[in-house]
């Protein structure tokens, strides 16, 4: 049997190595967007040239194929992901974030 600091070791240290082991798999999903224009996009993110990435993520939409939308959701994903993270120190990001949300629902 686990004694209490076994069981207290097990409990912390599993969502640590989630935590970090996650942190990790997020960053490397960026290499694996294979659409025509997502490395601009993501690379007018890392500028935090926001407007320049929706409209770079709008342009991408509008060429997909079916078998490409998974892949686009990934993209969107990562943007949406960067800009909240962004939007409590950044004006620009919370703007675009916005704006984005209007342009997602049509208005």
């Amino acid at each position: 049997m686990m004694d209490r600091r076994s069981v207290l070791k097990a409990t912390f240290a599993a969502p640590l190595l989630c935590l970090f082991g996650c942190k990790k798999a997020a960053k490397t999903e960026d290499s694996t967007i294979n659409l025509k224009g997502a490395p601009e996009v993501l690379a007018a993110l890392d500028r935090k040239e926001y407007d320049a990435a929706i409209r770079g993520l709008v342009v991408v939409k509008t060429s997909l194929t079916e078998d490409q939308k998974a892949e686009y959701r990934k993209l969107r994903e990562r943007v949406l992901e960067v800009l909240v993270e962004r939007m409590a120190t950044d004006k620009a990001a919370e703007q675009a974030y916005n704006a984005f949300r209007l342009l997602e629902a049509g208005r």
